[in-house]
């Protein structure tokens, strides 16, 4: 498809990522609605999700904190991503998010992992 895409974040329809607790998305734009080289999320997280430890096999991510704060595991090291830090995880490497307190944060991924494709790393 090419077209363009325009729609609020709040038109876009809500799912719970698989592999995570606690954690809404929405994903306006993603190979299933016509991009090609980019998967583009807003997740919001309630203290006491997050994600298991994972990699994206072939794809580069880089999550943005748009409000709240989250612990970040990456590599086997400890971030504490607040409002407004940015993070990038190169293809393959190991992470997770633990959700302390409230967050909503961005997330893009390129070239977009298929989600069957990515490699849980702990049971869940």
């Amino acid at each position: 498809m090419n077209k363009p895409i325009v729609v609020h974040i709040n038109e876009v329809e809500s799912f719970q990522p698989p592999h995570h607790m606690k954690v809404i998305s929405r994903e306006p734009v993603n190979p299933q609605k016509g991009a090609r080289h980019i998967r583009f999320r807003i997740t919001e997280g309630e203290p006491g999700g997050g994600d298991y430890v994972h990699i994206h096999p072939h794809s580069e991510q880089v999550s943005y904190v748009l409000e709240g704060e989250a612990i970040a595991i990456i590599d086997g090291e400890r971030y504490v991503a607040r409002e407004g830090t940015v993070i990038f995880i190169p293809p393959g490497m190991a992470h997770k998010f633990i959700n302390e307190k409230y967050v909503r944060m961005l997330l893009v991924w390129s070239p977009p992992p298929d989600l069957e494709e990515w490699k849980s790393l702990e049971k869940g």
